[in-house]
């Protein structure tokens, strides 16, 4: 009688073939799905990814540990300072580029506000070697910026928050907290008492 099990019974060429390309079918299909979930995964850190806090892998540069942001409201323009606090490794990077890392960041800064049909004016970079920072000031003046009202959806989008998550102060709006590996402050001061929903803030 024929001693033959079903592991040691040649599989069929046909057959063989047929398993392989099931099997590759089924790599490919979890292949793309993965590459699809990685992408969906970084365009949510995009979405997330704050105005304040810029990113430049083209040039090496990491997240910063610490950003302050500072804005006053005047009338009908808005007074902006960003102070970043970097690691040496990444400053020292910053101060070789020089002229090269201001441009791109205040090309890039103006890009980000001209799709909010926002003008911005007095734009400059400061690379403050005592304290390893850059500061960027400008005034932003245009869309939802008027006397007595502000829209801040050109910042709070940015962000994976809105005004609810501020202090709320007579004349002032703060923010504490930590955002990757960064931790962010954000204080906003206007010349009135004021009220405020989401995004916006008006005369109270």
């Amino acid at each position: 009688m024929a001693q033959y099990s079903f592991l040691t019974q040649r599989i069929p060429a046909q057959i063989g073939l047929t398993i392989f390309l099931i099997v590759s079918l089924l790599f490919l299909i979890f292949f793309f799905w993965n590459l699809q979930r990685t992408q969906s995964e970084i365009l949510s850190l995009e979405i997330y990814q704050p105005l304040s806090i810029k990113k430049a892998p083209f040039l090496g540069i990491g997240d910063p540990l610490k950003e302050k942001i500072k804005i006053s409201a005047k009338d009908n323009f808005l007074d902006f300072e960003r102070e970043s606090f970097w690691l040496d490794e990444d400053f020292s990077k910053i101060r070789n580029l020089g002229q090269d890392f201001k441009k791109r960041e205040m090309d890039s800064f103006k890009s980000s506000l001209s799709k909010e049909n926002l003008e911005v004016s007095n734009l400059e970079i400061e690379i403050d070697e005592k304290q390893a920072k850059t500061v960027l000031s400008c005034q932003i003046k245009g869309k939802g910026i008027e006397k007595n009202s502000y829209d801040f959806n050109w910042l709070l989008k940015n962000f994976p928050f809105d005004f609810s998550k501020f202090q709320k102060q007579e004349r002032k709006l703060i923010f504490f907290g930590k955002l990757k590996e960064t931790d962010v402050e954000i204080y906003i001061e206007f010349q009135f008492p004021i009220e405020v929903s989401e995004t916006k803030v008006w005369q109270k």
